[in-house]
């Protein structure tokens, strides 16, 4: 990191499996800030031939109804598009996540068409669910030390209604609509309560179109948030060159006499065998104004390599633009700039049988920004041997 003492951090992850009957993920890490290496998070599940049980053990993974009362793991953030408004619970499932929620252990039972699941985990969390699946229903119980809640989904020809409705020291509900009248679109509405706070969204998704526009109040007299989504991404073919430009606008009013942020990504990416060029131009209105771009070229084949030059000027830590980055697996890299620089990064991958070697080189830099902010080069490598 710039001028300062460089700092290293390491992880480790493994996973074995029996056919579809067991497995065993383990899986620990450093950070920059916890440079101590502990024991991670340990996972097995197990799953009967003759009876249809399955039992999970160490950290795990519960995710129930439309989440009302319990969902682990990642959950986006509003609607950014029609997919997020519909949930799929999975039950009880093991983790090779190096930070899972739970631990303890679980066990799920499949009769037919009942299911039947049942969990505890550390600080006395009791988790228990009971669902049926018909042919063109399916309904749930869950329940959890704190909160008792029932979802259900009902499709009647290209639509689907759900929902769930819950308990948990005061009401909730959640019911929503999705109808998909010919492949590749789709309709969606959805209204929520939750402990005071409302919510209600609406989108629509066809070829080449994506929209979505919500409103959120999160307690009774605030001011609510409204914000809408437009997605275009047409594709094109000239002989055997692809191009797929896209465009974002995304707005949001927070109330209460906050100005709108608007977010504008103008995007494009071209493929011409296994060479590929694609470039974003992203605009922020919102504090200030600020801006960020960046070129990536890149080759895909047998090994894979990616280079990329970002530059930005962002003023404002409110105004910061997140960006997705190419990674290593298992590693989610979505950075926030702010200030005034450009970024370099070289990502490459190599594949050879049973051998995997991920690189990752990169370094953001603040020339222009006042006060002087230290830069920052950053190095990863990941390998990965399967059997």
């Amino acid at each position: 990191n710039g001028a300062a003492a460089p700092v290293a951090a390491f992880g480790g992850r493994s996973s074995l499996r029996v056919g579809e009957r067991a497995v065993f993920h383990w899986a620990s890490r450093t950070t920059y800030a916890a440079p101590r290496f502990g024991p991670g998070t340990v996972s097995a599940a197990y799953a009967g031939s003759r009876i249809p049980v399955q039992v999970v053990a160490g950290h795990f993974r519960a995710r129930f109804g439309q989440g009302l009362i319990q969902w682990s793991g990642f959950q986006l953030s509003g609607y950014p598009s029609v997919s997020a408004f519909r949930r799929n619970g999975t039950g009880l499932s093991p983790t090779s996540s190096f930070a899972a929620d739970l631990l303890g252990v679980g066990t799920q039972l499949h009769l037919g068409r009942w299911t039947a699941a049942a969990a505890w985990a550390w600080k006395d969390r009791l988790l228990a669910s009971l669902s049926y699946t018909g042919r063109r229903w399916t309904a749930g119980l869950q329940a959890t030390r704190e909160a008792v809640s029932a979802d259900w989904t009902w499709g009647f020809g290209d639509a689907c209604l759900y929902g769930e409705a819950a308990w948990k020291g005061a009401p909730a509900a959640l019911a929503g609509l999705q109808w998909q009248p010919a492949y590749g679109s789709r309709y969606a509405l959805l209204a929520r309560y939750d402990a005071g706070q409302v919510e209600a969204a609406a989108g629509a998704k066809a070829a080449w179109f994506e929209g979505t526009v919500s409103y959120l109040r999160k307690k009774p007299g605030e001011a609510g948030q409204v914000k809408a989504v437009c997605s275009l991404r047409p594709s094109y073919a000239v002989g055997p060159l692809a191009l797929a430009p896209s465009l974002r606008l995304s707005c949001r009013y927070r109330g209460e006499g906050r100005a709108w942020r608007s977010d504008l990504r103008a995007d494009v990416a071209a493929t011409l065998s296994s060479f590929s060029l694609q470039g974003r131009f992203n605009a922020l209105w919102a504090k200030g104004f600020a801006w960020l771009c960046y070129a990536e070229a890149g080759y895909g084949g047998n090994w894979r390599l990616y280079a990329r030059w970002t530059l930005f000027k962002i003023d404002n830590w409110d105004d910061r633009i997140y960006v997705y980055e190419r990674d290593a697996p298992g590693t989610f890299n979505v950075p926030a700039y702010s200030g005034r620089g450009y970024a370099l990064s070289l990502a490459g991958a190599w594949q050879w049988r049973h051998h995997g070697i991920w690189l990752r080189l990169d370094t953001v830099q603040y020339p222009w920004t006042w006060p002087v902010k230290e830069g920052k080069w950053e190095l990863k490598l990941q390998y990965r041997f399967s059997l």
